[in-house]
């Protein structure tokens, strides 16, 4: 996630992400999801892909 921080959709798709799997953790509902998507696609820059 640290690697997103400097993004805020990136991070909120990330922790939509992560949320998914622990079934208690507080999600957005779909609409906003891809509501989130659409902004990400239209304004966020392209980012160099991910170290492991």
């Amino acid at each position: 996630m640290l690697d997103h921080a400097d993004d805020p959709l990136a991070f909120a798709l990330l922790y939509q992400k992560a949320a998914k799997k622990d079934k208690s953790a507080p999600r957005f509902s779909p609409a906003s999801e891809r509501y989130l998507r659409q902004l990400a696609r239209k304004y966020a820059k392209p980012r160099p892909p991910a170290r492991q």
